[in-house]
């Protein structure tokens, strides 16, 4: 593909408003669960953060079989959506929904009887034993409708959404905060209230999902394949969410680690000091998980569509975001390092004993910002050993390091950190690199392809005459390559032509400045023409009412052509964007 054919403008909207409603996704669930801490730790004890954080391995845990279907079903789902198979999208939807609420809700019951031995099993300190016994029953089950919550959300996400699931993120956080202070301080419940309230903000955000998914044209259509269907997609989840679960299995391994560690020398000052570091590993997030979030939905239909210039066009300008982000909060954390340990309830003596240790540890997020991206970008291109591989390496890295600075320089542990994720960076950055120098025309960290598709081909049309005269000569000197047949052929030529002096005429009566994209690309069973611009929700075709010739102008006459050409069109409107699909079948 030409480069001089291509801009990012479509892309970089696209990502921008998707980008925003992730990260201010993020952000209210980070207040939302900072909140709720600060709640507890004032209102119960300072150890009731260490409770938490204490918990998060076995919760990780619990809910692994229902993430790993979760996480493999958004990898298909994304690029169904963007190969127009939404039928098998649907499928995917359904069939992970109603295994996560069945294999995690047994899960969840199970470990509801075994609290008491399970709770001992993750420490045996006499001061938050009993505050771990009181608060994890409630949270196992919990735990299912938060993660059947976050589940439908991604999906929506995915959907074009991302401002209706900010939006449900924000009733999340309102109802925690007044559920918290109704019943951990007004009926002192305690760390049970705690997670009462958490388990019924996820019940009011499922909720405030309804009307969008009722009201018509509804965005999904639930659809239980039959049992054998069942089992094949079911085990196509399981296999692309198999590095995710490593990945989530890995986490839970490097804190049940941190944790011993941390216990055995430094006590419970040191578990609060590792709580307030998960604290600003979560404001990290903040960015870093938006970000990722990106990848997937927004990348994934790139990659359904299988376009690769628009793949690297996004991860490069993610990455240029993300590491700006990560560096910013950087900063901030190590120059106000004490404002989140007095926000949970530190005393002076931990304040003066956790001030170093929160600015080594903010050193990490450029580093875990670089791992996480590749993580995602090798998820949605389908390299999962090597994103496995990278998420083992996190806890090898930290691990060993924290390891070897317990016996050499117990007093200075936290150093650890940033050694160990600097340590992963460049193994991180230096496996790819490795992998590319033995495929030609690959991205050296994305792994991707530098030369397009022999099969499809993109261009960046401006909104002037000359410019859509030139693509559009552009576009069927690639038809002609494509050997499509002299009848689709001509076919194609008539819907280009219409389609892109349609546009044009659409742009320059809003008085647009910009640019739209045409990709036409050569399927075995169709051959499709993409047309994506931005602006308010409007499908060009929809004018045009088959059977009602009275009513068609000469503008119309060219969208009726389009509509008997095409075999099949779909219409999508996501992030701002309005998406036009028109297949000609083979």
């Amino acid at each position: 593909m030409k480069e001089e054919n291509r801009n990012s403008y479509i892309i970089n909207h696209s990502l921008q408003v998707y980008l925003i409603a992730a990260i201010l996704t993020s952000i209210v669930g980070q207040v939302n669960t900072t909140i709720d801490g600060i709640i507890v730790s004032n209102t119960l004890s300072s150890d009731a953060i260490s409770v938490v954080t204490l918990s998060v391995p076995i919760l990780t845990v619990s809910s692994l079989l229902g993430s790993i279907i979760i996480s493999g079903a958004v990898l298909l789902f994304a690029p169904a959506i963007g190969n127009q198979q939404y039928r098998q999208a649907n499928r995917i939807l359904t069939l992970s929904l109603v295994s996560l609420l069945v294999f995690n809700g047994l899960i969840a019951a199970t470990l509801c009887i075994w609290t008491d031995p399970v709770a001992r099993f993750l420490t045996d300190d006499e001061r938050l034993l009993p505050y771990l016994i009181d608060y994890l029953p409630v949270s196992f089950i919990g735990g299912v409708v938060t993660l059947l919550a976050m589940s439908l959300g991604q999906f929506i996400e995915i959907s074009g959404r991302p401002r209706l699931v900010t939006k449900a993120m924000v009733i999340l956080s309102s109802s925690n905060i007044l559920l918290d202070l109704f019943l951990v301080v007004y009926f002192q419940l305690g760390m049970k209230g705690a997670a009462i309230a958490s388990a019924l903000s996820s019940v009011a955000v499922i909720l405030s999902y309804i009307p969008y998914l009722t009201k018509q044209p509804r965005p999904f259509h639930f659809n239980l394949p039959l049992s054998a269907e069942s089992l094949k997609l079911g085990g196509t989840c399981l296999l692309r969410g198999l590095p995710n679960a490593i990945g989530t299995v890995s986490v839970a391994v490097l804190l049940l680690g941190l944790n011993a560690i941390v216990m055995h020398i430094q006590g419970a000052d040191g578990m609060f000091i590792l709580s307030v570091c998960i604290q600003i590993f979560s404001i990290g997030m903040l960015v870093i998980g938006g970000a990722g979030s990106a990848i997937t939905g927004i990348g994934g239909k790139l990659y359904g569509e299988r376009d690769w210039n628009g793949m690297k066009r996004l991860f490069d300008s993610i990455f240029k975001k993300v590491l700006g982000g990560a560096a910013l909060i950087t900063l901030l954390i190590s120059l106000f390092p004490s404002l989140l340990a007095r926000l949970f309830g530190a005393d002076e003596d931990l304040l003066v004993v956790s001030e170093q240790p929160l600015r080594l540890f903010s050193l990490v997020l450029i580093p875990l910002a670089v791992n996480l991206m590749l993580v995602n970008v090798f998820l949605i291109t389908n390299r999962g050993k090597l994103a496995s591989l990278l998420m083992v390496s996190l806890v090898v890295c930290i691990l060993l390091t924290f390891l070897a600075c317990s016996y050499w320089f117990p007093s200075n542990i936290w150093v650890a950190f940033p050694i160990g994720m600097w340590l992963l960076m460049f193994i991180s950055l230096a496996i790819p690199y490795s992998m590319s120098k033995h495929k030609v025309a690959t991205h050296r960290i994305y792994l991707i392809s530098t030369v397009g598709n022999l099969d499809s081909y993109s261009v960046s049309v401006n909104y002037d005459f000359n410019d859509v005269n030139s693509k559009l000569n552009d576009l069927l000197f690639y038809v002609s390559i494509f050997d499509i047949g002299e009848e689709r052929m001509t076919k194609v030529q008539h819907v280009l032509e219409e389609i892109m002096f349609h546009q044009y005429d659409m742009g320059k009566k809003e008085q647009k400045q910009d640019s739209f994209d045409v990709s036409i690309i050569d399927q075995p069973t169709r051959f499709s023409i993409i047309v994506k611009d931005v602006g308010k929700a409007y499908n060009p075709l929809v004018s045009y009412q088959p059977g009602q010739h009275d009513v068609i102008d000469e503008e119309q006459i060219g969208i009726a052509i389009v509509k008997g050409l095409c075999d099949e069109i779909n219409y999508k409107y996501a992030n701002g964007l309005n998406c036009l699909y028109l297949n000609i079948k083979k």
